[in-house]
């Protein structure tokens, strides 16, 4: 019979441990950045949504709030721009 010695089993649980604190960092991680890039597009195209419904209709409001994100619209005779509450410009231009 062998003799299981206690050191080797307190370095084998404390590897398994650093690998599942690893493990768990790097996916909570990648969801974040994943929602960050999620909530950027969803921003992007409700710029561009607004965008198609100023060249649409004239009278469309200029200040507009979705999803607690307040875009204030800006249409001269050659472009249209939409500005987003954290400063994010979208513009279309043509000549």
């Amino acid at each position: 019979m062998q003799k299981i010695r206690k050191g080797f089993l307190l370095i084998e649980s404390m590897t398994a441990l650093w690998l599942a604190v690893l493990i768990i960092s790097t996916l909570t991680l990648t969801v974040f950045v994943q929602y960050q890039q999620l909530k950027q597009l969803e921003t992007r195209v409700t710029a561009h949504k607004l965008i198609w419904e100023r060249l649409r209709d004239d009278s469309a409001p200029t200040k507009t709030t979705f999803s607690n994100h307040t875009y204030q619209t800006i249409a001269d005779k050659n472009s249209v721009k939409v500005i987003g509450d954290a400063g994010k410009t979208y513009q279309v231009t043509w000549r």
